[in-house]
């Protein structure tokens, strides 16, 4: 069974004269254990789709399923415990909290999920060694490089074993060896949990990692 269908999605971004088309009937499903590659220009509806299908935004016309559930027919309430429960992020940007260590950020999103002090202390611990960034624990994420910040976001992200994690953008920020190896512990830290994986990116250091490409132009998706 896949954790994300879309059917038939469209969404119009704006209003009036400003209004953009930026979803057109776009079909999307992502297996477990499975990273789909998302390739399209600036604009091309990468961004939009993946708030669609994290909860964020409501389709205009057709289905986002997300686990067993029709997200998009959810209230506001029952999607943020969805997210918290069922969901990973990572963005170009770590986003992590300034007045947090990097493991208190990683801790705070092991919270939200509903795990336990103990369960999440364990799980923190093993995707920090698994990151190589145990040392770091302690560190501000304003002491931190942005290949160690990515480090933390990809450690946020697998913390409480979601069945999805969506990426935008997560490795345009670093160079290449670095954008390389975070790209690397993702993928594999995220496959071997079982989670499917949906990154949208122009970034060709991500497409060896992929099983699937799909590419997106003018809001409609091709091959999903």
């Amino acid at each position: 069974m896949s954790v994300l269908t879309m059917v038939g999605v469209s969404k119009v971004r704006g209003e009036g004269r400003h209004a953009v088309q930026a979803l057109v009937d776009a079909s999307l499903a992502v297996e477990p254990g499975e990273l789909v590659l998302l390739q399209g220009p600036s604009g091309s509806g990468k961004t939009t789709l993946l708030a669609v299908a994290a909860g964020l935004l409501t389709p205009d016309r057709g289905e986002v399923h997300l686990s067993g559930h029709r997200i998009d027919l959810e209230p506001q309430r029952e999607r943020r415990r969805l997210r918290a429960a069922c969901l990973g992020f990572v963005f170009q940007r770590a986003n992590l909290l300034s007045g947090l260590t990097a493991r208190e950020n990683v801790l705070l999103q092991a919270t939200l999920a509903g795990l336990n002090t103990d369960v999440a202390q364990s799980a923190t611990d093993e995707l920090f060694a698994a990151l190589g960034i145990t040392s770091l624990g302690g560190r501000r994420s304003d002491a931190l490089s942005g290949g160690e910040e990515q480090r933390v976001a990809v450690a946020r992200a697998l913390v409480h074993r979601p069945a999805m994690v969506l990426a935008d953008e997560p490795t345009a920020s670093l160079d290449g060896a670095t954008g390389r190896a975070v790209a690397e512990l993702l993928v594999s830290l995220a496959r071997a949990r079982g989670a499917a994986v949906l990154v949208a990116a122009h970034d060709p250091r991500l497409e060896p990692f992929a099983d699937r490409r799909v590419a997106i132009a003018d809001g409609r998706v091709v091959g999903g």
